[in-house]
């Protein structure tokens, strides 16, 4: 019949918002959520997989005694026989977009903050390139997509068609890229350079002509 009346306590397994991204410090660790979810890009259930089957990269050969069958599901890819039941594609999208959800929270949180240090915009240009990368994903295998990038906001975001989500991503990249690191090195191991920003700017511009219906804007532009 007796219980705890004083029902305050210490919750270690947590940290609330306005306790913590106090420095820099806690800032990077913050932004390397974005990179942690990258991870699952590269399970064959996800994009890796599904891009390398349906592009001819790689097959996936039927064995017997039903091995890497798996429901038909590499066989439909292989054969581009998409439907809305594949789960392939479903992961893929939901990849994409948890993605670009949590990118869009990390730049929320980084704005909200009072703390800042010098290298601030350099942390929020990776952020901004990690959702552009997603975005680059999102116009390759889907075309019209959701084009989120404000985490306070509460309404459906708009679908937008393939030419205006190439210009997204093109000034994202040509807007963040100066505040990259030009090279990897044991600080910046792992994270997000200007070789990477360049080289989604040329996946970008070999694709225009079917993702943008304008061959002009190519390499020349990549200055």
């Amino acid at each position: 019949m007796q219980s705890c009346t004083n029902l305050d306590e210490k919750i270690y397994s947590t940290i609330p918002t306005d306790e913590f991204f106090k420095n820099e410090e806690e800032m990077i660790m913050n932004v390397g959520r974005a990179y942690t979810h990258l991870t699952a890009s590269f399970n064959h259930w996800n994009v890796w997989g599904t891009l390398v089957i349906t592009s001819d990269e790689g097959i996936c050969p039927y064995r017997e005694t039903n091995l890497w069958w798996d429901n038909g599901v590499w066989i439909d890819l292989h054969r581009h026989n998409f439907y809305s039941q594949l789960g392939n594609l479903n992961n893929c999208w939901s990849f994409i977009f948890d993605g670009v959800t949590l990118c869009n929270q990390i730049l929320y949180q980084m704005k909200e903050s009072n703390v800042d240090f010098p290298t601030k915009r350099n942390l929020e240009a990776e952020v901004k390139i990690l959702r552009a990368w997603l975005y680059l994903n999102a116009i390759d295998m889907y075309g019209n997509v959701p084009l989120s990038v404000d985490f306070a906001e509460k309404e459906l975001p708009n679908q937008v068609g393939r030419p205006e989500l190439f210009d997204f991503i093109e000034s994202e990249i040509k807007e963040n890229v100066d505040f990259l690191e030009e090279v990897p090195s044991a600080s910046n191991y792992g994270r997000v350079t200007q070789a990477m920003a360049y080289t989604m700017l040329s996946k970008l511009y070999l694709n225009a002509k079917e993702w943008r219906g304008d061959v002009a804007r190519g390499f020349g532009r990549l200055r």
